[in-house]
């Protein structure tokens, strides 16, 4: 490997790495304060929801942070602001409950649980959530032959969350207590802090080499220049230089530049679906699982593994082969899936019934998030993108939380945004028009087949009593 091959890996690996070290951190940190909360509330379905709508809400807020920065500020701005930010949180730490934290006795805990949370956490989880759009802004500037995609970067994050909630559980609580979870948690961050210092200078160094477009200029800089007085014949020359160097040293305005794409609200709308019916599913299905399949701790871990599963694989490169597939195969499951869990439920062990719903819900998911992954744009407009998606996710949150309890008497918002998810389905309209047996005809047949089968097996004790006494 020659020394330029060398840096471009290096690169790479260096925000791979803080990106896959900041999902981890925030993945262990919501179970680790969820044990310190266990004592005062329970681990009921109504504080899991609760503490999943303030994490999409501050993730929200983290990605509109994320874009506010990359959008109006220069980057040498972007690196102080952030750095500023990032010594801030370090006061927050260790993690712990604030001195006198109690419950109320009376009423619901929703909102004590909601301020608690920001009190306690808040801060350093407000950074680590800024972490994903923004280190993937910085490195589509760099210069790297990867800058113009950096979206695999992506899959780097949903690895990182799906390890550390895979590994919270099963390697880290069961050998580690309380006090050395919040030690150790501590370091991570601090090791976090000095990674995302160094992808700041890295960009830095990067918009000073001529490789890169950088011309290594500052505002003050440009404006000493400015005061002098050259030669008539270099005027022109400067003129051009100071132009270019402000272009460089300040991210692109809307429509202009390398994209001048608009991003139409009609897509944004489409980003928003996309995103919100995976994230109400989600609790949709973590609420139907504790209520009516069966209430095992942990089991909430398995729909949230399927869910940053799906993004590791969209945003990897086996999704140009792997989304249509899944496009086809969504209503040959879903269909049939949709009349005999809701409409007719079998009489099946809780464990297959809690398998067929985690394949729905896989499903459903892998085909929302696939599209949002081919929907990806341009990396002017990516900060957008992510927030988009993290609105979403908050609104899916709110939904389920503080809407569908009040409006539903049962938890149908889950059948629900499963056929949304069926009617999200790419060019939906123009498949069933142009290839309606092809649509219709499987699930048709499963259907029939199904119904065939539950009949005959409900009414088979009823044969052979018919059998013997006509023996």
């Amino acid at each position: 490997m020659n020394p330029e091959s060398n840096r471009h890996f290096l690169r790479v690996l260096l925000f791979a790495c803080t990106l896959f070290v900041s999902a981890a951190t925030l993945f262990v940190l919501q179970p680790l304060f969820g044990k310190i909360l266990l004592p005062l509330l329970g681990g009921s379905p109504a504080v899991w929801n609760a503490c999943m709508v303030f994490y999409q809400s501050l993730l929200f807020l983290g990605y509109l942070y994320a874009h506010t920065l990359a959008t109006r500020l220069s980057f040498i701005r972007q690196v102080q602001c952030h750095a500023a930010l990032l010594l801030l949180s370090l006061l927050a730490l260790p993690v712990a409950l604030p001195a006198g934290t109690a419950p109320p006795t009376a009423g619901d805990p929703t909102f004590w649980l909601l301020w608690v949370l920001l009190l306690a956490i808040g801060l350093p989880f407000f950074v680590v959530s800024t972490t994903s759009p923004l280190m993937q802004k910085w490195f589509a500037q760099i210069g790297h032959s990867s800058s113009h995609d950096p979206y695999f970067l992506y899959a780097a994050s949903n690895t990182g969350s799906l390890l550390a909630l895979l590994a919270y559980p099963f390697v880290l609580e069961p050998f580690w207590g309380l006090a050395e979870q919040k030690a150790y948690w501590s370091l991570a961050y601090g090791l976090l802090c000095l990674l995302i210092g160094g992808c700041g200078v890295l960009l830095l160094r990067s918009q000073g080499n001529p490789a890169t477009g950088g011309r290594g200029f500052s505002r003050d800089m440009l404006g000493d220049l400015s005061r002098l007085k050259p030669l008539p014949q270099f005027w022109s020359r400067q003129e051009q230089s100071q132009k270019e160097a402000a272009t460089v040293l300040s991210p692109l305005p809307e429509g202009e530049g390398a994209c001048s794409e608009k991003i139409g609200l009609a897509t944004q709308l489409h980003w928003l679906a996309l995103a919100f019916v995976p994230s109400s599913l989600l609790l949709g299905l973590t609420n139907f699982i504790s209520t009516d399949i069966a209430s095992v701790p942990l089991l909430w871990i398995i729909p949230l593994s399927v869910y940053l599963l799906s993004f590791v694989v969209v945003f990897s490169r086996w999704n140009h082969w792997l989304h249509p597939l899944m496009v086809r195969l969504q209503p040959v499951f879903l269909v049939p899936f949709l009349i005999f869990a809701f409409v007719n439920p079998a009489d099946l062990p809780y464990w297959l019934y809690l398998l067929l719903h985690v394949l729905a819900f896989f499903f459903a998911v892998m085909v929302c998030h696939g599209e949002l992954a081919k929907m990806r744009p341009h990396t002017q407009h990516l900060t957008r993108f992510y927030l988009m998606m993290s609105f979403a996710g908050m609104l899916g949150g709110l939904f389920n939380t503080f809407v569908a309890p009040f409006v539903f008497n049962g938890i149908y918002e889950y059948p629900i945004m499963i056929v949304a998810a069926l009617l999200l389905r790419p060019r939906l309209l123009r498949s069933l028009s142009s290839h309606l047996p092809l649509q219709v005809i499987p699930p048709a047949l499963l259907v029939a087949i199904g119904l065939v089968l539950y009949f005959s097996v409900k009414n088979l004790p009823d044969y052979f009593d018919a059998l013997l006494i006509g023996l």
